[in-house]
């Protein structure tokens, strides 16, 4: 879907949906029942059939804060092509255009991983902010950041890179962790 500015006829925003994700977390919060199955193809085939996630909502800069974001998700959910609609967004919070469109927020359960870096971070006498400071490699939090970084697929890559990117990584996941919204057509 997209946005043109009706004076200009600029392109203004884009709004792409796409398949879901067969393993959201979330989905047991926002749907009870409706996606479980005994057999993991009948779940598959289900979830794909019901379900569509707004992937990506991407709005020029000089046509933010009018609330366009919010009227993109608004008319896609007006004649969705599945029953079932989900977002997950990091920012969620703050950038409310998902549930002011009428989508129903579900916080996403912070991973064991976030929860032991942030112990340590506190058992060393740091914050998570401090994170965005320069950090000596051969520390504690140093190593702290590399075990966190190996626990997870997504960010298993950056795990030996220069502590600077790992921290960044580290500091974006536990200041901002991501909601996953849904919704479902009368």
């Amino acid at each position: 879907m997209i946005a043109t500015d009706d004076a200009t006829g600029e392109l203004a925003g884009v709004m792409l949906t796409s398949r879901p994700t067969l393993n959201g977390s979330w989905r047991r919060l926002a749907w009870p029942g409706r996606f479980d199955s005994a057999g993991k193809s009948e779940q598959a085939r289900r979830i794909n059939s019901d379900l569509r996630t707004i992937s990506r909502v991407i709005i020029d800069p000089r046509y933010r804060g009018i609330g366009l974001a919010k009227r993109m998700v608004l008319q896609y959910l007006q004649s969705p092509d599945t029953p079932c609609t989900e977002a997950v967004a990091a920012m969620g919070p703050l950038c409310p255009f998902f549930e002011r469109a009428g989508m129903t927020a579900h916080p996403i359960a912070d991973p064991a991983r976030n929860d032991r870096l942030r112990r340590k971070l506190e058992t060393l006498g740091l914050a998570v902010d401090d994170l965005l400071k320069p950090i000596d490699e051969e520390t504690q939090c140093a190593d702290a950041l590399r075990i966190w970084a190996r626990q997870s697929a997504s960010t298993r890559r950056i795990a030996e890179s220069e502590i600077t990117t790992v921290a960044r990584a580290a500091a974006c996941t536990l200041i901002a962790p991501p909601t996953a919204y849904a919704h479902t057509a009368e």
